[in-house]
């Protein structure tokens, strides 16, 4: 008996909302007017006029800029003095001259954006790889016996093996490591001395 109830009641509020979805529609399409007024009025004021084509009697000058692309001549107005037009067409080539200037130096960002965005790439590979293989994520006792020895001789095998010895066991950072680093921090400092250009 309440589930009957219950659907009678959404069945009525489906139906009063659908009434009142259908009114609102209906005034808004209508516009208010009454059905006996005959025509729809949007309310602006409107008017027919004929236009009838005239001759130019005058001409006036006026300044203005056209966006149009493509061959065009250009008209110069009898009693421009030779001088203005030489200068107008200086300001153009100009123009052209810097615009031409622009387009290459943006082209020349692009490529240069792109060469650092390659390079940034190649950075965060090597220095993911390392973190990888260098003991930082994985301990180098999770890799073969026979290749522990080798990647402890890489820059971050070095330093996590020895920073692990120290904050372990409260030694002191071991030499062998510390040649390590320091071996490859003289062998970067050179590689980029003689590799990098500013460009």
């Amino acid at each position: 008996m309440a589930g009957t109830r219950r659907r009678t009641v959404v069945v009525v509020a489906l139906l009063a909302a659908a009434v009142g979805v259908a009114v609102a529609v209906t005034e808004a399409f209508t516009g208010g007017a009454s059905p006996s007024s005959g025509s729809l009025d949007n309310g602006t004021a409107t008017a027919l006029q004929t236009v009838t084509r005239r001759g130019l009697t005058s001409q006036t000058q006026v300044d203005g800029t056209l966006g149009y692309t493509g061959a065009a001549s250009v008209v110069v107005p009898s009693g421009t003095a030779p001088s203005d037009v030489q200068h107008a067409e200086q300001s153009v080539g100009s123009a052209q001259a810097a615009l031409q200037a622009a387009q290459t130096m943006l082209a020349t960002d692009q490529q240069t954006l792109a060469q650092a965005q390659a390079t940034l790439a190649a950075a965060n590979l090597i220095y993911v790889v390392l973190l990888g293989v260098g003991g930082v994520v994985f301990p180098l006792t999770k890799f073969p016996h026979g290749a522990r020895p080798l990647l402890e001789l890489l820059p971050t095998g070095a330093l996590s093996t020895g920073l692990r010895d120290v904050l372990a066991s409260g030694a002191a950072f071991p030499v062998k490591d510390a040649v390590t680093l320091a071996v490859w921090a003289v062998a970067g400092i050179t590689l980029a001395a003689r590799a990098f250009r500013w460009e």
